[in-house]
């Protein structure tokens, strides 16, 4: 069925998400059909990220606890009321993110 196609890693995809999507917060909203729309900004790129670390953590390959303590917390904010119903997403955002997927990446 998936011959031909790389297996899924789901690290790969993490680095995948925090090194070709771009941390700069546009001047403008963007959305899937603004032709440059590669932002961690938006919030469909966040949903990705934490449904990735989600399976990590399901799946016990973040095995480290200090690590999985900090994925809990990133993955209870980024599924809060308080993170959905920001009007934008700011650049501490973006961090938390990046540091987040660096710690899971590293195990």
């Amino acid at each position: 069925m998936n011959e031909g196609r790389p297996k899924y890693n789901p690290l790969e995809h993490l680095l995948m998400l925090k090194n070709t999507f771009r941390d700069e917060i546009p001047t403008e909203m963007i959305d899937s059909h603004t032709p440059i729309n590669n932002f961690k900004v938006r919030r469909n790129w966040f949903q990705s990220v934490v449904a990735t670390l989600a399976n990590l953590l399901d799946d016990g390959e973040i095995t480290d606890q200090a690590t999985r303590e900090e994925v809990g917390k990133f993955l209870k904010y980024a599924t809060s009321e308080e993170f959905k119903n920001k009007p934008l997403t700011g650049a501490e955002d973006i961090a938390w993110a990046n540091r987040i997927i660096d710690l899971a990446v590293q195990k």
